[in-house]
């Protein structure tokens, strides 16, 4: 839906793009825990929002 709406880059393949929100969700998560702040985490936040805006 997004991708017909223009929302989301073409040129990415929309398995790959879910795969790589997913693995950077879960690093991110992940380095949040090894480093109690929650920084990692707002990147990503921030991150996929321009990435999909």
């Amino acid at each position: 839906m997004a991708r017909a709406a223009g929302e989301v880059s073409t040129d990415i393949p929309s398995a790959d793009l879910a795969e790589f929100i997913v693995n950077a969700w879960e690093g991110g998560a992940v380095k949040s825990k090894t480093t109690s702040s929650s920084d990692p985490v707002r990147v990503f936040e921030r991150t996929v929002a321009r990435l999909l805006g």
